[in-house]
């Protein structure tokens, strides 16, 4: 994933903010469809909030997240 920033670890895998996914190409989803459980967790953003988090958190910074 670009931009990943883990927050936790699911059983199958890493969970954190990242941009959308690509696969072959193509995006695996519209910047529309976030904010739906498209993931298996992960906290999918658009490419510039992605960035600026990626910049925002280095490694060690505290993440709470709040349903």
């Amino acid at each position: 994933m670009r931009h990943f920033v883990r927050f936790a670890r699911g059983p199958r895998a890493a969970i954190g903010f990242h941009d959308i996914p690509v696969s072959d190409g193509k995006a695996v989803q519209t910047e529309d469809e976030l904010g739906q459980p498209l993931s298996h967790g992960c906290i999918r953003q658009r490419s510039e909030d992605a960035v600026a988090l990626w910049e925002f958190a280095p490694l060690g910074t505290s993440v709470v997240v709040v349903a």
